[in-house]
């Protein structure tokens, strides 16, 4: 659709919490069931990637997702995952946690801790360094709308 709310096409007939590349280009989405999706703007290439996989975020790049995933039938436990963006080379980044959120810079990926308060890892490539960057808080991570900062909402 247009920034004028004209030229209105459907995408998917479900999907909830669209998130857009930072290209413009794809969407990634889940459905009712928590599986996560992606979507060409233009309707082309829809494409699961994992099942039970809510919450994504994009990498600064667009390249990469990194997202929460349950791993139980109750929906009780949770870990946070990465991929390329189409969902190729996932692995588990962290256990006993989920709302993963990707820095602007690309250089932290941080997420909620079931073990104690909120965690970021340092992103270098292949290599992840996991580490508390905020004590004794706990929310859900955000960035800001020009893309400069990472916060957290408490409650």
């Amino acid at each position: 659709m247009k920034a004028d709310g004209t030229a209105r096409r459907l995408l998917v007939s479900a999907g909830s919490d669209p998130v857009w590349s930072p290209d413009g280009r794809t969407i990634a989405y889940d459905v009712g069931t928590g599986s996560l999706w992606t979507v060409r703007v233009d309707g082309s290439k829809n494409r699961l990637l994992a099942d039970a996989a809510p919450n994504p975020s994009w990498s600064p790049s667009g390249h990469r997702l990194v997202f929460e995933a349950d791993i139980d039938s109750y929906h009780d436990a949770h870990e946070v995952r990465i991929a390329n963006a189409d969902g190729t080379n996932m692995r588990v980044l962290a256990r006993e946690a989920r709302l993963p959120a990707w820095s602007p810079s690309g250089s932290l990926i941080a997420y909620s801790s079931f073990r104690g308060p909120p965690h970021a890892m340092r992103y270098e490539g292949a290599a992840v360094r996991d580490r508390w960057i905020v004590r004794g808080t706990r929310g859900r991570w955000f960035v800001s709308s020009g893309g400069r900062r990472l916060g957290i909402a408490r409650g």
